[in-house]
């Protein structure tokens, strides 16, 4: 019996049998009508007139009636069934990320693969050419996107598990839908083992969803960051939620970027900053930078004393605010010469005590230019504050000039002593006496 029916609707399903079909119909139904009229008791419809005009208005309504009921069974019913199945196929196609559910590269349940064959199957069916010809074209070109969209999904995997960090995909409850191979990897377990897992069980294990997890899912906008810990390894962790186009949750993208050597290069410049920072503040001579808008950057404690100002006052202003405003000419000039790349060597510049005196330090200084070596981005300069020396230089050359004065005084003085003695001696001599400076005369002698 089954056979038969098979056989019945394969021959329904060509043009020929679905034609054969119609017209035994449509002879059925006017035998049928025929039969219903002229079984009517003549005692009720007596006149043949009648009953043949009523077979008129009958037949045409049941023809119709019988033709529809037909035409649905036969054709309507059957491609509304197709058209549903191909409909499946195609949401199946468009969204093969939500026809799976399984972890990373691995096909699962409504996987494009267990797709295709299900659309091979179906198209396998047996059908007749000229009746299947628009679901067959229906089927070609859902086969080409198919094939299209595999591609991708097949080149998107494999792009994921290139990749050195661990992402995953997570749903509302954390639970891990999809993962690459470095993931994986992070985690020691097997993919199977891996999804359907809340990702703080698996890795890392960190007992409770990550905030940034959360908060990304609240704030359902931005991407949050933080920074975790796992044994001596540090990542961080970055969270996306996606949501659809009316807002609703779909999943979250989860990616651990593994900074560890990043952090120890960090750790390792924080301290060659902070160990050179140092060697400036303790420096015992003054050290000061400045910007190509000349304003002060660093400021060391040898700075401090030799202006008196703090390093909070002064970093951020001018650098001009350090020098007397009746020598602030020369000392912009300078200071504009280092900004061209001129080096000071020892170059006296007087600096404003906050007292109000006027202190000088011998400058020397270097332009700090940038990575390319074109553009300048800071000048430093270290000073020695030579006050002290310049007053005892001061009080050396009045000594000298005093000494000089003295020494000029005594010399002349000798002289007029000198010429005295000679006008004794001359005396003397005349007197018929001997010289009573006999010295006078001999250091006339060596003189001459």
């Amino acid at each position: 019996m089954k056979d038969l029916l098979k056989k019945l609707q394969a021959v329904l399903n060509t043009p020929a049998g679905v034609m054969t079909a119609l017209v035994a119909i449509t002879l059925a139904g006017e035998f049928l009508t025929l039969f219903l009229i002229e079984s009517i008791d003549t005692a009720i419809l007596k006149d043949v007139v009648l009953k043949n005009r009523l077979f008129e208005f009958i037949a045409p309504i049941a023809l119709a009636a019988t033709v529809s009921i037909a035409l649905y069974l036969l054709i309507f019913k059957p491609m509304s069934a197709r058209q549903v199945e191909l409909e499946r196929q195609l949401d199946e196609l468009r969204n093969p990320l939500a026809a799976e559910n399984a972890g990373t590269i691995q096909p699962a349940t409504g996987s494009p693969e267990k797709q295709r064959l299900a659309t091979e199957q179906f198209a396998a069916q047996p059908i007749e050419e000229s009746q299947r010809s628009a679901p067959l074209s229906m089927l070609e070109e859902l086969k080409a996107e198919r094939n299209k969209i595999e591609k991708a999904y097949r080149e998107w995997l494999i792009a994921l598990d290139g990749l050195n960090d661990p992402i995953f995909l997570h749903d509302q409850q954390f639970r891990i839908l999809r993962c690459n191979k470095a993931y994986q990897q992070c985690a020691g377990i097997p993919f199977q083992e891996i999804i359907g897992q809340p990702y703080y069980e698996v890795f890392p294990k960190s007992g409770t969803p990550l905030a940034s997890c959360q908060q990304s899912m609240e704030k359902a906008e931005n991407t949050e960051k933080e920074e975790v810990a796992v044994g001596n390894a540090i990542y961080r962790s970055c969270a996306l939620a996606i949501h659809d186009e009316q807002g609703k949750y779909l999943y979250s993208v989860h990616t651990l970027e593994d900074i560890t050597e990043r952090k120890l290069v960090e750790s390792e410049l924080r301290e060659t900053r902070d160990y050179l920072e140092n060697l400036v503040n303790y420096a015992n001579a003054p050290i000061i930078v400045w910007s190509p808008s000349n304003q002060i950057t660093l400021f060391n404690y040898a700075f401090e004393r030799l202006t008196g100002r703090d390093a909070n006052e002064v970093i951020g202003k001018q650098i001009d605010i350090l020098f007397p405003p009746d020598r602030l000419d020369e000392a912009l000039t300078h200071i504009y010469q280092a900004q061209a790349g001129e080096r000071w060597e020892s170059i006296e510049i007087p600096i404003l005590h906050s007292s109000g005196e006027v202190r000088t330090a011998l400058w020397s200084s270097a332009t700090i230019y940038s990575s390319d070596g074109k553009n300048v981005i800071a000048t430093i300069a270290q000073g020695q504050d030579i006050t002290g020396r310049k007053k005892m230089e001061a009080n050396l050359a009045e000594q000298v000039v005093e000494l000089r004065r003295w020494y000029d005084t005594t010399l002349g003085r000798e002289s007029r002593i000198l010429d005295l003695k000679h006008e004794v001696n001359e005396l003397l001599g005349q007197a018929g006496q001997p010289p009573r400076y006999p010295s006078a005369e001999s250091e006339d002698q060596q003189e001459k």
